[in-house]
């Protein structure tokens, strides 16, 4: 059964920004979060909402919405969202699809002529204002009125407990309103909002937020749900990556359509190509989960272990590290083209927090925070992604969501194998195996379409001009792909040039016209020693106090590698550049 949702569609206007609307979406979002922790509930914030977003995520939850909520400028029969003025009777008959919807919480100035349509399509029950409404009371009400739903009162009584601490707290009348026209003498009412239902329904005052718990993020004892002997280990993730990756390799492609017609396939071919598939440093890692190689069938990676569920952890790690590198590599590049462009403080602190790990920090860090912010950031800005599928990523990133809750079931094997001290406890390694290797395959069945991208790495550049010819540019370099093949030098002609002594990741190996450059936060060492083939690093962490900069091996953490003004100076260069354009000042100084 699909989890209860609750919509929160939030807007500003540039032109006429409401202060408080942050606070009160991240107001209402911790009120609730007990709930969708718990999961009786799940939470989708819209912070930029648009007409298109609105209706895009009214049809993608259909019939699981029980609660909208609206907060931002709004007036007569108009909602402002982000950028463009909405007319109010259609998102009304969107809403009004959603049969499961038990209210319309419309927080913006004189929403009240909006009511008669909703409640005329069959919405329970509606809360809109009959007047302006100050930005500061629009916050206060919504705040007690969510706080009384998070403790177990029903709308009506949470409607009246927010009024009554509205008409404790005074009548002051501030100077900016949630209203497109500002009328004096309306904003004085001692009480805008209103609670309006349909004579017929008065049982939907009497609605209270779900709490019934489908929480199975960890379960004690999870291996006696399953028989291992009958879904043996990898079966599961082997189904999940061929049915995802078939969509951008052709080799899978053909595999999967022979199995459908019921041609026996071998088994090992299928997980050779699933490997190859993938760029490099993620599948290294599922070729350790299969145990593909010598090094992983000694450490029985293919059996219920602690090693195991390690290396699960590692392949997630390996995961959400490469994003984040792409992530912050992109955002590097806008700030370079938009000097002007001005960074959020929630966005740049998570940077600031990321640069500030120590060594101890490293194994339990969560990048999805600094992910997630950068991501928002690049929506307010309108910033077309780099991978364009992270745009349709949004939707299934909402609290609750089976991929939010594979992602915090990692976080959480993260935490009990490195931060307790402690271990797993011998009785639910099999359960953990278990749970991890089905977390860890409906993060793949989200983030597939990393199989499309390769990663490559330049060691040198040639330029090539011959007489009345346009210039080429020989690149030298390392195709990082097809694993089981190993790796090899290359050099390939181009119209146009990159970067030299750089990671890119890039839309294509035919053509390097669109390319992110990773580097400095992914380096190729061999690309500094002009030693043959590849040897890939993620940096980890700074080392203020010596000023130097710390890597891990991409395939083998335990192999390290350290830049400062000695060796690879180049990098604490590149380093120093990023820290300037986006901070404006150095590392040592954040």
């Amino acid at each position: 059964m699909s989890l209860p949702l609750i919509y929160l569609a939030f807007a500003n206007d540039l032109s006429s920004p409401l202060e408080a609307l942050t606070r009160e979406h991240d107001s209402i979002r911790e009120l609730l979060m007990e709930g969708v922790n718990n999961q009786c509930y799940q939470l989708y914030p819209e912070p930029f909402a648009t007409i298109e977003k609105v209706a895009s995520g009214l049809a993608a939850f259909k019939d699981r919405v029980h609660l909208f909520h609206f907060g931002g400028h709004a007036g007569g029969r108009q909602l402002i969202l982000t950028g463009q003025v909405a007319n109010s009777d259609g998102i009304a008959n969107m809403l009004a699809q959603q049969k499961n919807l038990k209210l319309v919480f419309l927080n913006g100035c004189s929403t009240s002529e909006q009511v008669r349509l909703l409640l005329e399509l069959g919405v329970p029950a509606v809360i809109a204002t009959s007047a302006p409404i100050d930005d500061e009371r629009a916050v206060s009400f919504a705040r007690q009125f969510y706080l009384a739903l998070a403790n177990r009162h029903s709308i009506g009584e949470g409607f009246r407990q927010a009024s009554a601490f509205i008409q404790a707290s005074g009548n002051e009348a501030p100077k900016v309103h949630r209203g497109i026209v500002f009328d004096e003498a309306a904003a004085e009412e001692t009480l805008p909002w209103g609670l309006y239902t349909r004579e017929e329904h008065p049982e939907a005052l009497s609605w209270k937020l779900p709490v019934e718990s489908h929480k199975e993020i960890i379960i004690q004892g999870a291996s006696n749900r399953y028989n291992i002997s009958r879904v043996p280990i990898n079966e599961h993730l082997t189904q999940v990556l061929l049915d995802t990756l078939a969509k951008y390799d052709r080799k899978l492609r053909y595999t999967k359509s022979d199995m459908e017609e019921g041609e026996e396939v071998d088994i090992r071919e299928v997980r050779l190509d699933i490997m190859n598939s993938l760029p490099a440093p993620i599948g290294e890692q599922i070729r350790k989960l299969f145990a593909a190689g010598p090094e992983s069938q000694g450490a029985k990676m293919d059996q219920i272990s602690e090693e195991r569920l390690a290396q699960l952890v590692k392949t997630y790690n390996t995961i959400t590290e490469l994003l984040a590198f792409i992530v912050m590599a992109q955002l590097w590049d806008e700030r370079h083209r938009r000097p002007e462009m001005v960074i959020p403080e929630n966005c740049l602190n998570e940077l600031k927090a990321y640069f500030s790990l120590t060594a101890q920090d490293l194994a339990t860090y969560n990048p999805i925070p600094l992910i997630r912010s950068t991501r928002v950031f690049f929506e307010e800005q309108q910033i077309t992604y780099f991978i364009e599928e992270i745009e349709g990523l949004k939707d299934q990133l909402a609290e609750g969501s089976s991929f939010y809750n594979a992602l915090g079931f990692m976080e959480s094997m993260k935490e009990k194998l490195y931060k307790t001290g402690r271990g797993i406890p011998a009785s639910e390694i099999e359960s953990y195996c278990v749970q991890a290797e089905e977390q860890l395959a409906t993060i793949f069945n989200h983030l597939g379409f990393l199989a499309k991208y390769k990663l490559a790495t330049i060691k040198n550049i040639d330029l090539i001009k011959r007489r009345h010819n346009p210039p080429q540019y020989r690149h030298f370099l390392v195709q990082l792909d097809k694993v089981t093949a190993g790796y090899l030098d290359q050099d390939k002609t181009f119209a146009a040039f990159t970067d030299n002594q750089s990671v890119l990741f890039l839309k294509s190996n035919q053509d390097v016209a669109e390319y992110l450059n990773l580097s400095p936060f992914v380096i190729d060492e061999n690309a500094f020693t002009g030693d043959d083939k590849s040897k890939l690093f993620f940096f980890t962490h700074y080392d203020r106090a010596t000023a130097t900069f710390h890597y891990k091996f991409a395939y083998i953490e335990e192999d390290r590698l350290q830049a400062n003004s000695h060796q690879f100076s180049e990098l604490p260069e590149l380093f120093n550049n990023f820290s300037q354009d986006i901070f404006g000042k150095s590392l040592n100084e954040l």
